[in-house]
């Protein structure tokens, strides 16, 4: 499986916040996820969970390119 890590933007400047997962590479062999915008942790886990069912089909994800 996989989780989701928050480090919320009031625990570090307020404006930032640091969302990623854990456990991409080992489960799925796809470099774990990062979104680095302050939004609701819950609306973080959703877009994960889409990604990730995305993942889990084959498709792959890349640093620098719009999806």
């Amino acid at each position: 499986g996989w989780y989701m890590h928050s480090i919320l933007a009031e625990d570090i400047d307020g404006i930032h916040a640091n969302y990623h997962t854990h456990g991409l590479r080992d489960n799925f062999n796809h470099q774990d996820l990062q979104i680095a915008l302050n939004m609701d942790p819950e609306v973080a886990h959703s877009v994960f969970c889409t990604i990730i069912e995305e993942i889990k089909s084959g498709k792959k994800f890349e640093q620098g390119i719009e999806y």
